[in-house]
């Protein structure tokens, strides 16, 4: 049996990335119920935001490269 739809998009996903052309992003949120991982991509006029669980990877948008994390801003427990 082939790959399902979604993962032969994905592998597609990955080589037009690779091969530097424009891959589109859609706004997503999606909650693991099995692991807890709560995942979700925001995008914004500067960046392409991906969450993962209480991080933050930011994205520029014109050229997709990686431009940092957020910063925790203590302990959520004090």
């Amino acid at each position: 049996m082939g790959p399902t739809s979604d993962v032969r998009e994905e592998i597609l996903s990955a080589i037009k990335e690779e091969s530097g052309e424009l891959v589109v992003i859609k706004p997503f949120k999606y909650d693991d119920k099995l692991s807890g991982h709560k995942l979700a991509i925001e995008l914004s006029p500067y960046y392409s935001k991906l969450f993962v669980d209480d991080k933050v990877y930011f994205f520029n948008r014109e050229t997709g490269e990686f431009d940092g994390t957020s910063i925790p801003m203590g302990d959520k427990d004090n």
